[in-house]
C-alpha cells in the first residue's frame, strides 16, 4: 500500500501541475453534536443538561463535571448529507455502484457528501464513556475545464472516555445563610472552575484523498478498496477547562477552552487520514425566562492551532428552549445554521442545517448540509 501511495504521488507530479489538483480545505471534526451544528458549531463553554452529556465526552471533557445523573444513551444516531447529494442522488448511486470515470463525470461541479454515525454511551457524575461508529463518503469535482477531484471514503470506529471535576470559588460555605430565601439565593450564586481530561482509541481506514486525473481515468471498483486500505489504530488525548459564574437564579455566563486530539491523532502504518487537533476557546451565557423557557448564547473561536482564514473559525449560536421543544440558530463559518429538536422523555429528535466552507477562505465554496438525529436514553 505504501508503494501504491508513492506511485500515485509520483504520477501526480508527472501529469498535473499542483494548481490543478483537488484542494479542499474543510475543517473536519470527527464528532460534532447535531444541536451544536444547528447553533453554528458553538458550545464548548456552555453549561449542558445531563441529557446532552455525550457532547462533553467528545468536545470538552470539563463539561462532564456538571453531569449529575447515571444515564444510558443506548441510541444516538445521525444521518446527514449535502444538498448536492439530494439533488444528484441517482447519479451518485450510479457512480458508487459502478465506480468509473465516465459515471463520475456526471458529478462534476457537485459536492457529494454523506455521513452516518452511531454512538452509545454511559454517563455518570463527572464521567462518561462512549462507543463511536462513523462512516463518511464524498466526491468533490470542481472546475470542468481543469477538473479537480477529491474522493472521500472513510470509516472510523472507537471508544472514548472523559472525566471532569470542579473547583468551587464561591467562598466558605459555613458563612452562607442556611435557611430562608437568602439561603436559596446564595445556593444558586457562585463561581466554579471545571477541568477535564479525555482519552480515546480509534481504528480508521480511508479518508479524503486528492486524486489526479491520470489516476481517476483508469479507476474501477477496486480503486475504492485501494484508497481505503486497512484499519489501523490511533490514540488521542483531550483536555478542557470551563469557568462558570452564576450571577443570579436567572442568569449565568461561562468561559471555556478545549484541545481535542492534542498533537493530532495519527493512525499507524496506514494511509488513513490524520485526525487533526482542534484548539477552541469560547464564551457562553444562559438567561432563564418565565416558566421553563430559557435563552442560551454561545460563541466559539475554533481551530486556533491551524493556519486558516479567521472567518472559518467563527461559530455563534442561540438556543431558545421551551417545554419539550428547542429552537436553534447561528452562524457557522459565516454561513447561516438553524434547527430544532423535540424531546419526549426517552426520545429526542433533532434536525439541523448548516454549511461547511470547503475552500481556503470564507465565501469561496460553501457546502449546505442537513442532518437528523434520533437519540434514545434512560436513567439508570
Amino acid at each position: 500500500m505504501r508503494r501504491l501511495g508513492l506511485a500515485v504521488s509520483f504520477s501526480v507530479l508527472l501529469t498535473l501541475p499542483t494548481s490543478l489538483l483537488a484542494a479542499t480545505f474543510e475543517l473536519r471534526d470527527l464528532y460534532r453534536d447535531t444541536r451544536m451544528k444547528a447553533m453554528g458549531g458553538a458550545g464548548i463553554a456552555s453549561e449542558i443538561e445531563d441529557r446532552d452529556a455525550i457532547q462533553g465526552i467528545f468536545t470538552n471533557p470539563a463539561q462532564m463535571a456538571g453531569n449529575s445523573d447515571f444515564t444510558f444513551h443506548y441510541l444516538t444516531g445521525d444521518l446527514g448529507a449535502s444538498w448536492d447529494t439530494y439533488t444528484s442522488i441517482n447519479a451518485g448511486r450510479t457512480a458508487l455502484s459502478n465506480f468509473t470515470f465516465s459515471n463520475l463525470n456526471a458529478l462534476i461541479g457537485k459536492n457529494i457528501y454523506a455521513n452516518g454515525q452511531y454512538v452509545a454511551a454511559v454517563t455518570a457524575p463527572h464521567f462518561g464513556a462512549a462507543i463511536l461508529l462513523d462512516a463518511q463518503a464524498g466526491f468533490y469535482a470542481q472546475n470542468p475545464s481543469y477538473p479537480e477531484y477529491t474522493v472521500a471514503v472513510q470509516s472510523t470506529n472507537g471508544v472514548q472516555a472523559a472525566w471532569g471535576t470542579t473547583i468551587d470559588f464561591s467562598g466558605p460555605r459555613q458563612r452562607r445563610p442556611r435557611k430562608g430565601k437568602s439561603a436559596r439565593a446564595a445556593a444558586s450564586v457562585g463561581n466554579e472552575m471545571r477541568v477535564g481530561l479525555g482519552g480515546k482509541v480509534m481504528w480508521r481506514k480511508g479518508g479524503f484523498k486528492e486524486v489526479p486525473l491520470s489516476t481517476l481515468v483508469s479507476a474501477d471498483q477496486d480503486f475504492l478498496n485501494q484508497l481505503m486500505g486497512n484499519y489501523e489504530i490511533g490514540y488521542g488525548v483531550d483536555a478542557g477547562t470551563q469557568f462558570i459564574s452564576t450571577v443570579s437564579e436567572g442568569f449565568s455566563w461561562s468561559l471555556g477552552a478545549s484541545y481535542i486530539n492534542l498533537g493530532d491523532m495519527n493512525f499507524r502504518r496506514s494511509n488513513a487520514d490524520t485526525q487533526r487537533g482542534n484548539l477552541t476557546a469560547g464564551v457562553g451565557a444562559k438567561l432563564q425566562l418565565r416558566g421553563l423557557t430559557s435563552l442560551s448564547f454561545a460563541y466559539d473561536h475554533a481551530n486556533l492551532n491551524q493556519a486558516v482564514d479567521w472567518r472559518k473559525r467563527q461559530h455563534f449560536g442561540v438556543n431558545w428552549e421551551l417545554p419539550g421543544i428547542s429552537v436553534f440558530g447561528g452562524i457557522h463559518q459565516t454561513y447561516l445554521s438553524y434547527g430544532a429538536s423535540f424531546d419526549a422523555w426517552l426520545i429526542r429528535v433533532t434536525a439541523a442545517s448548516y454549511a461547511e466552507e470547503l475552500g481556503g477562505s470564507a465565501y469561496e465554496m460553501g457546502d449546505r448540509r442537513y442532518v437528523v438525529r434520533l437519540a434514545m436514553r434512560f436513567a439508570l
